[in-house]
């Protein structure tokens, strides 16, 4: 089992600005509300293969992740992947997928799915991380687009 996020955002800006605003690590924490830090732990620019690593606020707990890209297709698509131990037992995959408008704006969908591997309510687990993720997920996109069209 999985729970499943999907979500989208129209941004009124160019997907290219839209597209170097979410993936520079820097900055991630100025717009995304479930992360504390973020840093590019590979060297060289971020490309497929690339990783990186995040510290999650987990209702007020640090939950530090490692991820890496699968999929790097600048002004269009990224994927990443991550497995975690503790609290966070079980893996979690996320894509961004950026579609040009024709009024010149880009909406922005993300898709996350998470999967707990905890021996005990793994679904129970799930539930409460997606739900809470889920909220986090909408605000988030709600700061990203004041943040954009704010510059």
């Amino acid at each position: 089992m999985s729970y499943i996020i999907q979500r989208s955002v129209n941004i009124r800006a160019s997907a290219d600005k839209v597209w170097r605003i979410i993936q520079d690590p820097r900055r991630r924490p100025e717009w995304d509300m479930r992360v504390k830090a973020c840093h590019q732990t590979s060297p060289g620019d971020l490309v497929a293969g690339s990783t990186f690593a995040m510290v999650y606020d987990l209702f007020g707990f640090d939950a530090p992740m490692h991820m890496q890209y699968i999929s790097w297709q600048p002004f269009t698509h990224s994927a990443v992947r991550s497995t975690s131990a503790g609290l966070l037992q079980g893996s979690l995959a996320g894509t961004w997928n950026f579609r040009p408008e024709a009024d010149g704006s880009t909406t922005w969908t993300t898709k996350i799915n998470l999967k707990s591997d905890a021996k005990r309510f793994p679904r129970l687990i799930e539930k409460a991380l997606g739900r809470y993720t889920d909220y986090l997920t909408r605000r988030s996109q709600e700061r990203l687009k004041t943040l954009i069209e704010s510059e």
